[in-house]
This record gives structure tokens, C-alpha cells and sequence, in this order.
């Protein structure tokens, strides 16, 4: 009697074993699919400035000091009728800050472009739309996620420099919207960025 309860269990083991094999296969492929992009252990790689590691644009702005990327700093809600590329939203007044590859943290090469958009903030009663952009490498998920850490990143720093956090809201694009939609090295340089949109 033991003998064939124990066979009883071991054929439904089996049979339970080889029913889930498939899905444990799909499994797999969707762990393989959400991996981190090539040559980075974790979101953000390697810390510029960090040893083994060098930055395209120079040392890197700490911005994740004094408040990290917007645990204490609450986005407002959402200006109705108003979006990124609403006619109403001027995107040409400054220049895009650009990340490194898998990067969201600012270099320091490019920080300047944020204090000018800080100076303009304080002089002026706009309101301001982030919205993070990364090239086409890695998966949509993964570079709506990147996006959206460049963005913070970015709305972070401003914050630091004394703008008030309710007028700034970000969003990220992830790769949807390349300023240069080829495939070549350059183009992916040129669409790791975050854009400034102004609005009343």
C-alpha cells in the first residue's frame, strides 16, 4: 500500500513537473527581457566619477544629495490642457541636458544648463515640463523607466537650486521621440537627453 501511494506521488510530481515546464520557459524569456541594458550591473551603471568608470561629460553633479530624486519633493498635479507638446508649451528656450549611456545622473559638464533654467525660473512666473528621452537600446519599459530617472534627476537639481518644486512636472518618452531616429552611435548621444517645456 505505501509502496504505491509514494509511486502515486512521484507520477504527480512528474506529470506537475512537466505540465509547468512552458511556463516556466516563458518565465525565463520575460526575466531575459526585462535584464539591464548591456555592460550595466544596475539601473544607472556604474556611478561617473567612480573608480573604473569615465564620463563622456566630466565629473557627475551629485543630485540625489539633500533629498534624493524627489522623495520630499511631491510633483503638484497636472496643469489641465497642457502637455509637453501642446501649443502653448515653448520646448526652444534652452538647450537638452545629455545623460551617458544607461545614465541618469548629471555630469557635471552639463549642469550648466540646469542653473540657466533655474535662473530663468526665478525671473519668471512659468511653469516648467521635464520630459526624459533615452536612445533605442534595451526594452520600451526599461527606457520609459530611464526616462523618467533622467527627468527626476534633472527636476531634483533645480529644486536644490531653490525652484519651487509645484512648478515642476516631468514625464518621460522613453525612446518614442529621438531627435535623431538612426541608428548610429551619434544619433543614440544625441536622444539621451532631457528637454525643458515652459508653460503659464
Amino acid at each position: 500500500m505505501k509502496s504505491t501511494r509514494t509511486r502515486n506521488r512521484t507520477r504527480f510530481v512528474l506529470l506537475a513537473l512537466l505540465n509547468a515546464a512552458p511556463l516556466l520557459a516563458a518565465f525565463s524569456l520575460g526575466l531575459t527581457g526585462c535584464a539591464n541594458r548591456k555592460g550595466s550591473p544596475s539601473l544607472g551603471g556604474p556611478e561617473y566619477g567612480s573608480e573604473g568608470s569615465a564620463s563622456p561629460y566630466g565629473d557627475v553633479y551629485d543630485s540625489s544629495a539633500e533629498g534624493g530624486y524627489g522623495g520630499d519633493m511631491p510633483l503638484a498635479g497636472r496643469t489641465n490642457g497642457v502637455n509637453f507638446f501642446s501649443s502653448n508649451v515653448q520646448r526652444d528656450l534652452f538647450p537638452p541636458v545629455y545623460f551617458g549611456f544607461d545614465q541618469y545622473e548629471i555630469a557635471n559638464t552639463e549642469f550648466s544648463k540646469v542653473q540657466q533654467v533655474a535662473d530663468y525660473l526665478r525671473g519668471n512666473p512659468s511653469k516648467l515640463i521635464i520630459a526624459g528621452h533615452t536612445d533605442s537600446v534595451g526594452t520600451p519599459d526599461y527606457n520609459r523607466n530611464l526616462g523618467e530617472l533622467r527627468s527626476q534627476a534633472v527636476r531634483a537639481a533645480l529644486v536644490q537650486l531653490g525652484v519651487d518644486p509645484s512648478r515642476v512636472q516631468t514625464v518621460s518618452f522613453g525612446e518614442d521621440y529621438p531627435s535623431d531616429p538612426s541608428e548610429t552611435e551619434s544619433a543614440h548621444v544625441a536622444n539621451r537627453r532631457a528637454e525643458f517645456g515652459f508653460h503659464r
